[in-house]
């Protein structure tokens, strides 16, 4: 009979250890790819939730400043030198080597009017861009759709009249529509907005969000270029490159190295912020799992010894009928493989399972737990190693059984 029959046999006849060690690599190995799918999609959502908090990466026009002291009083820098940027540097920026890398890349004219005697700014924006960047943008009414069209920010449209408050029984009729909860609620009042003697429709305000925002008007970048007789010129850009594992310092060095003239900067606090963050998840989720993986090794390793001190008989029997001990060990380490295989397919399964049904509590409704076959290749081959780590001692100590002191027991 072969060394791999006996195997077989001895696996079918002692099922329910089988079943234990089965279900413990299982339970180690399940824990351990519910912990990394749910660490890959907590990555994905915090990265998700991160770019939604706008630019990190901040181009400016490269100019000189000249420190002014006049009748021993210091006087405010004056820069001079300004070298504009133009919407082929925009194109320069969109072509670096770490292109792909950027998630959002919005360039912005900045200009200021006076309206109703009080001092606006005007912003040129692409909007899908400049709305995709600012995510968090409320706005009441629509997005633009038009050249024609503005999205004004909340003073500077309570100011301009172009919003009214709403009163108290009109908002319980609207407690179930798409408005937003929070906030003053107002409705916009149809009246046309010039601008450098042309006519724009306001299609939304932008609830107040706190910053300088609130006094913009934003319009169509290529318009705003045409009004202000600015053709091809751009005030700043902001990169969104919040993605994950993105090289922000690489990043500005290869924009910087693309355009001579001008400044970039990138926002550190958030980027580190964000790494972290997620270096912290990474961490917690390694050490954890080799918390559950040595359990395992413990427990298999225990077992292996007490299921080879009940076989002393039979390990003796067969060593007296000429077994060597490599036949003993290839018999052992055959058990275990078939024991630790089974552990792994079921652990990887019932992980997967697992972490499918907790994602809604961790993560974003857009971020989804994936399968993975590299996932499960490293499920099999944790659960070989453990299985197989822990059975050396005692496989190598019942290979090294005398078969006369067996036979004693019989």
């Amino acid at each position: 009979m072969r060394v791999y029959d006996i195997a077989l046999k001895n696996l079918n006849r002692r099922k329910g250890r089988v079943a234990f060690l089965a279900s413990a690599l299982a339970i180690a190995i399940g824990t351990v790819v519910t912990l990394f799918s749910l660490t890959k999609a907590l990555q994905e959502s915090v990265g998700a939730q991160l770019d939604q908090y706008g630019a990190n990466i901040i181009v400016l026009p490269r100019s000189e400043t000249l420190s002014v002291s006049y009748g021993g009083f210091n006087l405010s820098g004056i820069s001079y030198d300004v070298r504009a940027l133009t919407d082929q540097d925009v194109e320069g920026i969109q072509s670096i080597p770490y292109r792909n890398r950027l998630s959002v890349v919005a360039p912005k004219l900045l200009r200021s009017v006076v309206l109703a005697g009080n001092e606006y700014v005007v912003a040129g924006v692409d909007f899908p861009r400049e709305l995709r960047l600012k995510q968090w943008w409320e706005v009441e009414g629509r997005r633009p759709e038009n050249a024609d069209e503005v999205l004004v920010g909340y003073v500077a449209a309570k100011q301009l009249g172009l919003i009214e408050p709403v009163a108290e029984n009109r908002i319980s009729a609207q407690e179930h529509s798409h408005a937003p909860p929070s906030g003053q609620s107002f409705r916009l009042v149809a009246r046309p907005l010039s601008i450098a003697g042309r006519d724009f429709r306001v299609s939304g305000v932008i609830r107040e969000t706190g910053t300088q925002e609130d006094r913009f008007i934003f319009a169509d970048l290529k318009l705003v270029q045409q009004l202000f007789q600015s053709p091809g010129e751009i005030t700043l850009v902001e990169i969104s490159a919040l993605c994950n594992g993105c090289p922000i310092e690489a990043i500005v060095g290869q924009i910087a190295a693309g355009l001579p003239n001008a400044q970039v900067s990138a926002v550190q606090q958030a980027v580190k912020a964000r790494m972290q963050t997620v270096e912290k998840l990474v961490k917690f989720s390694y050490v954890l799992a080799a918390i559950v993986l040595l359990i395992a090794f413990l427990v298999v390793t225990v077992s292996t010894m007490s299921s080879i001190s009940e076989r002393t008989r039979e390990i003796g029997i067969l060593r007296a009928v000429g077994f060597r001990n490599t036949h003993v060990l290839q018999m052992l380490f055959t058990e275990i493989t078939a024991v630790s295989l089974l552990g792994g397919v079921l652990g990887c399964l019932a992980g997967l399972v697992s972490a499918v049904l907790a994602s809604p509590y961790f993560v974003e409704a857009a971020v989804r737990v994936r399968p993975d076959s590299r996932l499960f290749l490293v499920s099999l081959t944790l659960a070989l190693f453990v299985g197989l780590l822990a059975s050396v001692y005692p496989a190598s100590r019942a290979a090294r059984l005398d078969p006369v002191e067996a036979l004693r027991s019989l």
